[in-house]
Order: structure tokens, then sequence, then C-alpha cells
């Protein structure tokens, strides 16, 4: 520590909290205890002090009685050049201290009282915990602590993980140092000084020996959940056989780590449980702290719906990076960047190779195991990949007086269709998907999803367990026209073109995609079921097909709730300004069978010449 950084004691804060004493001081910050004026009791207090990159103004350091005092202004100044960083990561830091405010609800947590700017700098006012910190049980506890009690102890930090994961925000430095017992006995989490935003890449990575996860040292834009956990695990390992886990960088050349069953006297679950959270490969880790404690099976129960919602929302916010990570590397199996690559690791990926082969043989590629795996994930990373792909190319066509060709193709329309009632518009052709696809005309009537018709098709048979045994039969129709409008002197067509795929399935199940034959783009998605089956389609879905228009529990309640209530005979839900939801209800003449149809579909496409 550099006593030059501190500040003084008695200083006062915000006009109220008096400095006490330092209590530690690390890569980002300075904490001290300090006074609450106000509400009589002692505080902890957060500086915001990147030790590389600041400097306290006129600090000096003066001989006392036998001892250095320090003689300083409070000032805190970035050095030259530094400015812009350091403004950046003050922000970050108090954003920070914004999410964490008030939520002392949250078991496991210390959670931030005030925050404030001054000095130059901010401060973070949280909850004091007297301690000892994890490090020093352990120390009194000689090294080794039950099985059982870890599990205890534990269990608080991974609720507090599970809340900060579920609002976008990885620790980064959990270490038995960062871990706290208050005056009831019970474990919370402090120092959120390295933590990593899911909205903002961290410039700097603050790295602590064998808790820090390898991503951490080599690809920091793969820091997520999964990080928190291999430092969890780190911890916990730690606390069972007394033993340090070995720096991830030295794991990557010669991975030294003990087995737990040779080191400690723990259960095959646990042992398990800690292999897996310590894998030094992402997509062998645990996707959050919620998925190992389901493991553990310890006392949570209770907290069973608080439990969902956090994984719910994790998913949400880190699920396409999860899947962007493990789907590159299912993809390209043993081709990893060389930092990545040791002699261990060629051997393995030898093995892997011949396991994939195997499945291979067997009809299933490594990238199709994943697929069948994990449908909903994998579908809604395509489709945003997609929808990023859409944005820069823009595939909506535009037909007008405009463009060279215009007239020619009129002429063509006239010869290969015919002419129907006009509707409201200049004219009205109907044309074969035959004519369609000899004039190349891509319809541009309604909006359509990012997915092709045969990845929704596959999408909807795997999330909703269906198999080929069960499907009874496929049927095709098609229909289209082509509107020919004006607006002053420009003429414009909208072609309206859809084929229909209806696929009948065993229980009155049936599964509609409407789509454009030429460019394989889908408009409408419709499944006709039972309530709850519908319910499921609806859910497993709109993800997948929208997956900009994210719906809560809420939503989905709403949606079926205002059905159910029979105020209607369907209900519309807006998704944006491009899609919909529509419930429907369909009784079948001559059987006992009530069936629910759910459709997602486009809107319909507002062309900007109007």
């Amino acid at each position: 520590m550099e006593k030059e950084n501190w500040l003084l004691e008695e200083t006062l804060l915000h006009e109220k909290y008096q400095i006490k004493k330092v209590l530690g001081q690390g890569g980002f910050g300075i904490t001290y205890l300090a006074y609450d004026q106000t509400l009589q009791q002692n505080v902890a207090i957060k500086e915001y002090f990147p030790v590389k990159i600041v400097r306290r103004l006129g600090n000096t350091l003066r001989e006392g009685q036998g001892e250095y005092e320090l003689s300083a202004t409070a000032m805190v100044y970035p050095q030259n050049g530094q400015e812009e960083k350091y403004l950046n990561g003050m922000k970050n830091f108090l954003e920070e201290a914004q999410v964490l405010f008030g939520k002392f609800d949250v078991e496991g947590l210390a959670a931030v009282k005030d925050y404030f700017e001054e000095n130059g700098t901010a401060y973070i006012v949280m909850e004091y915990l007297s301690g000892p910190t994890l490090q020093e049980y352990e120390k009194e506890h000689k090294g080794k602590i039950s099985e059982k009690q870890a599990e205890i102890l534990l269990e608080p930090v991974i609720n507090a993980l599970a809340y900060i994961h579920s609002i976008g925000i990885v620790h980064c430095d959990i270490s038995p140092d960062n871990l706290i017992f208050n005056k009831e006995g019970q474990l919370k989490l402090i120092d959120f000084g390295a933590a990593k935003n899911k909205k903002k890449e961290k410039e700097e990575q603050y790295c602590k020996g064998g808790y820090t996860a390898p991503e951490q040292y080599l690809e920091k834009e793969f820091v997520g959940p999964w990080s928190d956990v291999y430092s969890l695990c780190a911890v916990w390992y730690e606390m069972l056989t007394g033993i340090k886990v070995p720096p991830a960088v030295e794991r990557l050349q010669k991975d030294r780590l003990k087995n737990m069953t040779m080191a400690s006297e723990v259960s095959e679950q646990t042992n398990n449980i800690l292999k897996k959270g310590l894998s030094l490969e992402i997509q062998k880790r645990y996707f959050s702290v919620l998925n190992l404690s389901c493991d553990i099976k310890s006392n949570m129960e209770s907290k069973e719906e608080i439990t969902k919602q956090y994984m719910k929302d994790t998913r949400f916010v880190w699920g396409t990076l999860w899947l962007q990570i493990t789907t590159d590397i299912n993809e390209r199996n043993i081709s990893q960047e060389k930092k990545w690559l040791s002699r261990r690791k060629i051997r393995k990926g030898i093995y892997a190779v011949g396991i994939v082969l195997l499945l291979f043989l067997c009809g299933i590629s490594g990238r199709e195991y994943y697929i069948r795996s994990y449908p909903q994930q994998y579908f809604t990373y395509k489709a945003k990949q997609k929808n990023d792909y859409y944005i820069l190319h823009p595939r909506d066509k535009e037909y007008t007086t405009q463009m060279s060709g215009y007239d020619s193709l009129m002429k063509k329309i006239k010869k290969y269709s015919y002419k129907k009632e006009n509707w409201g518009v200049l004219a009205c052709y109907s044309i074969s998907e035959q004519e369609v696809k000899k004039l190349n005309l891509v319809s541009n009537e309604y909006f359509k999803f990012a997915l092709s018709e045969t990845e929704i098709e596959k999408a909807i048979l795997l999330c909703m367990n269906i198999k080929k045994r069960d499907l009874e039969s496929t049927a095709y129709a098609s229909e289209g026209q082509v509107y020919q409008r004006q607006q002053g002197k420009l003429k414009s067509l909208t072609v309206g073109f859809q084929k229909q795929k209806l696929v009948t399935c065993m229980d009155h199940e049936q599964i509609k995609i409407i789509y454009d034959p030429i460019d394989k783009g889908v408009y409408k998605v419709a499944f006709q079921g039972s309530y709850e089956r519908v319910k499921l389609f609806m859910k497993k879905m709109n993800s997948i097909l929208c997956p900009q228009n994210y719906l809560t529990t809420e939503d989905y309640n709403y949606i079926l709730d205002h059905y159910k209530s029979g105020k209607s005979d369907y209900v519309s839900y807006k998704l944006g300004r491009q899609y919909k939801i529509m419930l429907d209800a369909t009784d079948e003449e001559e059987t006992e069978y009530k069936d629910y149809e759910v459709s997602i579909q486009g809107d319909q496409f507002i062309s900007n010449i109007y």
C-alpha cells in the first residue's frame, strides 16, 4: 500500500462521512472505514483511485513521533494524457454504484448506501462489515473447511452473483479477501472495482493469481458469468483443500491442479462440480452460478421463483455471447488461436476430433449435436446475426418507375398474369408461382423474419420436441398478387406472393409457415394445438423470430389472460413496428377437440416512397 495516496484521518467527505482509517487498497481504489455523523454508524467508503493513472496533488510525508505521518490535500488528478480514460472509468464506477444502490434485500451483496463526486473523484458508501474476511477465516481453520460448511458459507455469495449477472455485471475479482462476514456470520461479496459491465468494455482487467479465469488474461471480450464461476470454484477448492488453484496461465501450459479426491476427502459430486467449474475451456464450464447451484442442490427451493427470474434475465443478457463462444468453438473444433494451445490441449483436441468423427459417422456432426441440445439459444443467436447483416444489406425490394426496366417488367406481368378487380389500387394482377420465379419477383408486402423457411421449421421441431415419427403429412399451397399503385407521377409495384407449407403432426397439431419462394423469407409462422402447447410455442419461438422484441413473463401472461377472458375471438399484440402475435381459437366440427392457434407474423411493409 502507498500511504501517500491515502486520505488523512478525520477528513470529512460529503459533509458527514469522517475518515477513520484505511481498510485496504487495490488497483482501482482505496477503501476506508468512516463514521456517518448523521446516522451515527460506521460505514465503508470506496474511493475511485486507479493508482496507475492518478496522483493526489500535494502529498508529502513528514516525520512524526517515530513514524511517518501523511500531510496531503484530498484532490485527485489524472496524469497527463490519461484524462479521458480516468473520466470514463469514474463514470463506470458511479454507474455500477447506481445499479447496486439500495439493494439491501439481495442476500450476500454488500449494498450501496450512498455515492457522490468530490475532490475530483468519486466515492461509494457501503455497509461496514467488521469481518473477518474468508481469507482470515481460512487461516483460523488451518486451511480446511468441511464440505457442508463450505456450501452453507457460499450460498449467499452464489445468490449475490446470480443477481449481478442478471443485470449485466461480472465481478471479475472474486477471492477470499473480497468475501467478508457480517455480524450474523453470513458471507458478503465486496469490492466491485474490477467489475465488467456487459454494455461497456473494461479497458483494464485486474488479475489475481489462481482466482482469475483464463479468458480474463487472454480474451477479455469473452468475459461473462462463467468467468465468475471459475473464480468462485477456485475459492471453493481452496476452502476444502487448503491449496490454492495454480494460475490459469500456468495451467494452460501444464495443468497441475490436483483432483479433489486426491487433495481432500470430498464427495464425488463436489469433485465433479469443481472439475467442471474450473475447466480452462469456457464451453465446458457452467454458464452461470445458478447452473452450478442446481448441481449442488443446496437449500435453494424456497427461492425458486426469484432463481428462475435471475436465470431468465441472465440468459437474456449473456446468452448471445455464450452462444457466440460455444458455437464458434464447436465449429472450429481444435483450430483455436495459438495462445490457447498447448501440447496437452492438442492431445485433447485429437480426442475431441475422434468424438466428432464418431458422431459424424452416426449421422450427427458436433455442430448438429450442439443445435439439438440448445435449439432456442442457437437459433436466437443465428437470427441476431442475420438481423445485423440485413441492417447493413437491406433486402427490401422496391419496384418503381424510377428503376430501369420498370416498363419492361410491367409488360411481362401483364403477359404472364390476369387482371383482377382493382381493390382501390391502380391495377391488381393474380400471378402463379411459376411466373413469379420466371420474373424473379421478390415479395415486398410484409416484413420478413431473418431466418429462412427451412431454419424456422427446424427450430420449431426442435424447440417443440416434435420427432420425425410425429409428422403425419406435409402440404403446399400458394397464391399471389401484384398491386400497381400510383402516388402523383410515381408508380410502384407491391408483390404479395405467399407460399404456404402446412405440416400436420400427431395430437391434432399443425405447423404453418408462409414464405416467399424467391428469397425464402418468411412472413408468418403459426402453430395449432392445445392451450399449453400454444403457450410453449409462443414463448420459445418469439425469442427466435423476433430477438429484438423481448417479452417478459408478465407480457406473455397479459396476452394469454386477455385471450382466455373471452372478451374477443382473437387477440393481436404488436411486437415493435414490424411484427405481431395473434391468438385465435378453432373449434373442429364433429370432434371433441378445441384447438388454439398462435401466429407470429410480419406487419405490412410501408414503402418509403409514400
